[in-house]
């Protein structure tokens, strides 16, 4: 079989085949910031709320005088880890009675708000 000689044109595709060639379009305007960011959020409030009652997620039913942990220092710690991770509570945002259930708090500090 005799060799065929290419020409180089074969391999061209036509123009219309050919992807359009990239143009610079316009930046996109800043999107605003995730709603995640505003809050705390669910996910760390649980790690807060067992780091500072020294207990496992599983142990979220169960009540302060349950578990052994005192009030007082359990509000502080939740104040200073929200404070750590960059979010603000109220003065009197953490409950700290006997009967405070730690589900409870979770509810109530994962809609810390971020600090300005």
């Amino acid at each position: 079989m005799p060799e065929k000689k290419s020409s180089g044109m074969e391999d061209a595709q036509p123009a219309a085949a050919q992807p359009p060639a990239a143009t610079p379009c316009d930046p996109a305007p800043a999107a605003p910031p995730p709603l995640l960011n505003l809050f705390l959020g669910h996910a760390r409030a649980v790690m807060i709320v067992c780091a500072s009652a020294k207990t496992i997620p599983a142990n979220l039913a169960r009540t302060l005088e349950e578990l052994g942990v005192s009030g007082v220092p359990f509000q502080q710690a939740i104040r200073t880890a929200v404070k750590a991770a960059g979010y603000t509570l109220g003065p009197e945002d953490v409950p700290g009675a006997p009967g405070t259930r730690l589900i409870q708090v979770v509810t109530i500090i994962q809609n810390a708000r971020r600090s300005a």
